[in-house]
């Protein structure tokens, strides 16, 4: 029979989707009201949504309009794909959101089980990927057996990704499901792992938030361990932890589009392929659904004759049609990086498609951002073809990542 995912591993990934949608609602067109910006402890599973004709007298009152309303059960709807039971009109119906988890259930109880995801978008426009649940149960007991032969046993999961994320779904969701064990999250997650975990406890993580925290020199308790994913994590970060004490460092690589691909437990190894997949020449294939899967970097075998054993070694440039021509943007991105006056660049397509935008961070704030885009749009002149020269540039301080430090593209200015 197949694992039925409880009330509360539901209401997990239901929080952190309403969480994560009104941050980018408001975000992004600030309400008129001044509504703050949603924090991960105020979306908690007591958490009532209050429409403003109907005000909730609760602390754990969440203020919100009808637009973001349908936003957040619209949201919830496609990732449990709530319309197979029918279910969805019911979401509009109840404000708490142990009240939405119900009918989650039900949901799964008289229909689909699967799941509908969307990418970052930190390589391109997001895209809609659904996920066997039967391939996601069958993934996580995979590295169930995995863990047990690296004799790491959780008895708690400590998680500073959210759980509606392909990664955060499959290991602080359905992992701890599985094995009946508590999660903790949020800023007590952060604070919990930078103060000192406790022996049993599994971190799950991403690389930059355990490259900050392998700086601070924690002393690890015996019996914890460390997960990794969503980016490579650099091979220092990685001995650093170790030497801290933590008993394993586990290190998945995969994407949403596909759940975990390879899986090591050592910086210097190579990457084994899940038992899910099989090599082939450019690509891999599911041995489940037959269908062909390309990868998202190029992988190197070892050895080369090597069915099972891969090391990523980058991403492949994708390239985009501009008036049906294909550019490739990370082409042009380095290009405008070797200008003296760049730190670093980032290209992307422009929404309408009708060009490319750059992104430029300088070596030191300039006194005025024209001038360099000025400089650069000559220096793209001289070293670009027309339709690789950025239609747009903008200036800034960094280049914006997500909760779990990946980038993600960036609001053009007017």
């Amino acid at each position: 029979m197949q694992h039925l995912l409880s009330k509360r591993a539901i209401t997990s990934v239901i929080c952190a989707l309403v969480q994560d949608e009104l941050s980018q609602l408001r975000a992004q067109a600030p309400r008129h009201n001044s509504q703050p910006l949603v924090t991960e402890h105020v979306v908690t599973e007591h958490a009532i949504l209050a429409l403003d004709s109907r005000p909730v007298e609760s602390e754990w009152a969440i203020a919100i309009d009808s637009f973001e309303w349908m936003a957040l059960a619209t949201r919830v709807v496609n990732y449990f794909r709530l319309n197979s039971s029918g279910l969805e009109d019911y979401l509009l119906r109840k404000n708490a959101l142990s009240d939405w988890a119900e009918i989650v259930l039900k949901s799964r109880e008289l229909a689909s089980h699967d799941l509908r995801l969307t990418t970052s978008g930190s390589t391109g426009k997001p895209k809609v990927i659904d996920h066997s649940y039967s391939a996601l149960v069958a993934e996580v007991s995979f590295f169930i057996e995995y863990f047990e032969k690296l004799n790491i046993k959780p008895q708690r999961i400590v998680s500073v990704v959210p759980a509606h994320h392909i990664y955060g779904f499959l290991f602080t969701v359905l992992l701890p499901d599985l094995l009946s064990i508590p999660v903790m999250r949020g800023i007590g997650a952060h604070a919990k792992a930078q103060q000192g975990l406790q022996t049993g406890d599994l971190l799950v993580a991403f690389p930059s938030f355990l490259t900050q925290l392998a700086k601070r020199s924690i002393q690890f308790a015996p019996n914890v361990a460390v997960l990794t994913s969503t980016g490579p994590c650099p091979p220092a970060t990685l001995a650093a932890l170790k030497a801290e004490g933590a008993e394993q460092v586990v290190e998945i690589y995969g994407s949403t589009d596909t759940g975990g691909i390879g899986v090591r437990h050592h910086e210097t190894s190579p990457y084994e392929l899940l038992p899910r997949w099989q090599r082939a020449r450019s690509s891999i294939i599911d041995r489940n659904s037959k269908q062909t899967v390309a990868i998202p970097d190029s992988l190197t075998w070892q050895p080369e004759s090597s069915e099972r054993y891969f090391l990523p070694q980058g991403r492949i440039d994708q390239a985009v049609s501009v008036h049906g021509i294909n550019v490739f943007p990370t082409r042009v991105a380095d290009i405008l990086g070797q200008h003296p006056n760049v730190k670093e660049a980032r290209v992307r397509l422009l929404p309408d498609g009708s060009g490319l935008k750059a992104l430029i961070v300088p070596h030191t704030e300039p006194q005025q951002a024209q001038t360099l885009i000025t400089e650069l749009q000559q220096y793209a002149q001289a070293k670009l073809s027309a339709v690789e020269q950025p239609k747009h540039y903008q200036v800034a301080s960094h280049i914006p990542v997500n909760k779990l430090g990946k980038e993600t593209d960036w609001p053009m200015d007017p």
